[in-house]
């Protein structure tokens, strides 16, 4: 994109002014959490969360948002899925 500094909300607003209607990001919750900070930047979250029990405690990052805070911001739900040790889940914006 061309851009310095660049920060998601920045790239987001240049690849809208682009034309840029559907725009997939995969990163993870460091990178992405500033995107749910007001005003909420995202119309839909593929959330995977790994419940193992083998996984060390070294291994374990911050929590990306509260589940409460997730349904308030996303409230659309697919409802979880569980494959093995990982959840699944898709939250969307309800649609006025």
């Amino acid at each position: 994109l061309g851009l310095e500094p660049l920060d998601l909300r920045v790239a987001l607003a240049a690849l809208h002014a682009r034309g840029a209607r559907c725009i997939s990001i995969e990163a993870g919750p460091e990178t992405a959490i500033p995107l749910y900070a007001d005003p909420l930047a995202v119309d839909e979250l593929m959330l995977s969360v790994y419940e193992g029990p083998d996984l060390p405690a070294s291994a374990v990052g911050a929590p990306f948002l509260t589940n409460e805070h997730l349904v308030e911001l996303l409230p659309g739900s697919s409802g979880p899925s569980r494959v093995g040790a990982w959840r699944f889940e898709r939250r969307t914006r309800l649609r006025q």
